[in-house]
């Protein structure tokens, strides 16, 4: 019924029967002649409800589109279809293809169909499921990322990392951003062949500035069970971490002023309250001395009380020995003041005072002495915030126990036979 179509290749000719491919191909397949009217088809076919011999249905639009093709230009076409299937019911998914070929003379063509349909849904389902995962990566963290064997990024999720475009991070070692405080748990991290779950890391993003990250990473491993490296997801968590910084200084700072009062209110004179007000402060704070001073109608006149550290040094004679000199920059520096902070040096010392408030005059004012050698007299780095708060919250008292000073104590002594 059906001819050869002989095909030459390198000089070798093939004679290959239609009706046998479509007989034997795994696929729906059909032979059509030039008038594109089936001739010969499989069951396969049949049971697409496609045309076939002696059916009264005509092919598909797309199909007569393409064998239209397929006799003005003699090349192959190839084009997909949806379809439902009678035995189904379900819409089916078909590559197929169309080939020249020879008919009893006649030029015809060889349609072979492939069903894509279960090949589809899976590449569906994939995506889907890529997608789902993506989703919750996404929203679990603000860092994905994976590693190959050597820690360098092999992939980075759409949100970048540090700062960083995820096409920026590709191939570089993630070792490079982790900040100085970190290197020793990030290598156990970055090499383990373990799952590590909700493990803090610190590291310094592209602005510089640091940032901290709770990490988990999962290994994974090549066909062969070869360490392949890591994915893992983080956290960020730097407020949380700074504020919670932010709150254990404050906490310590309101414990040093409580240790401070708590000396004072414990003893009953004055000048004994100011000794140790300058004693506890000297041990509580990373200074080379504490100092009081006390402020009449002309200015600061006297030291009240001064505590100074056993570093060898003989810190506190030479300042003992330049106590002049020390009053007058404290009324100098309190002229100035309106009641806040003031800053100088004395002997190649910071010094940072108070001035105390009683009555709405200056009655005095307590200050720290720090070494200067390591900040360059640069103020913001030689005193920290916490030095600031301790000595705000100690010179209220201070005011106090000055005046006491002035109104009980000397004037009793003064009085004595």
């Amino acid at each position: 019924m059906s001819h050869a179509h002989e095909v030459e290749a390198s000089g070798i000719e093939a004679r290959i029967d239609p009706g046998v491919v479509i007989e034997r191909f795994p696929g729906p397949a059909c032979l059509v002649n030039a008038n594109r009217q089936p001739i010969v088809t499989n069951s396969l076919w049949l049971n697409l409800g496609l045309a076939g011999p002696g059916r009264n249905v005509c092919l598909p639009t797309e199909i007569a589109a393409s064998l239209l093709a397929l006799s003005h230009t003699g090349r192959p076409q190839r084009l997909s279809l949806m379809v439902s299937g009678l035995e189904s019911g379900s819409a089916l998914s078909l590559d197929i293809i169309c080939l020249p070929c020879d008919f009893d003379g006649g030029e015809g063509a060889l349609m072979l169909a492939t069903d894509r349909s279960a090949t589809e849904l899976v590449q569906a389902a994939l995506a889907e499921g890529r997608d789902f995962h993506r989703g919750l990566a996404l929203c679990s963290g603000d860092a994905t990322f994976e590693l190959d064997q050597s820690g360098r990024f092999a992939y980075v999720g759409p949100t970048g990392f540090l700062g960083h475009a995820d096409f920026e991070l590709h191939g570089r070692d993630i070792r490079e951003l982790v900040a100085p405080k970190s290197q020793n748990t990030s290598e156990f991290i970055l090499t383990s062949r373990e799952a590590v779950s909700d493990t803090e890391l610190w590291f310094t993003a592209q602005s510089g500035e640091e940032q901290c990250f709770i990490l988990s990473t999962m290994p994974f491993y090549g066909p062969d069970g070869t360490w392949r490296g890591l994915r893992g997801i983080g956290r960020e968590i730097t407020g949380q971490r700074t504020l919670e910084a932010e709150i254990r200084r404050a906490r310590l700072a309101q414990q040093r002023a409580d240790s401070v009062l708590h000396a004072m209110r414990n003893e009953a004179r004055p000048s004994m309250m100011l000794a140790a007000c300058a004693a506890i402060l000297l041990e509580s704070v990373d200074i080379a001395a504490c100092v009081v001073v006390h402020a009449g109608e002309d200015g600061f006149d006297r030291v009240e009380a001064f505590a100074a550290a056993d570093d060898g040094n003989d810190v506190q004679p030479g300042l003992v020995a330049d106590r002049p000199r020390l009053l007058d920059l404290c009324t100098q520096v309190c002229r100035q003041s309106d009641g806040a902070l003031r800053m100088g040096e004395v002997d190649d010392r910071a010094l940072m005072i108070a001035p105390t408030r009683y009555a709405g005059r200056i009655n005095g004012a307590v200050g720290f002495l720090r070494e200067l050698d390591a900040f360059a007299a640069d103020d913001e780095r030689v005193w920290s915030e916490d030095d600031r708060h301790l000595l705000r919250t100690v010179a209220g008292q201070v005011s106090v126990a000055i005046a006491q000073l002035d109104l009980f104590e000397r004037p009793t002594i003064a009085e004595a036979p």
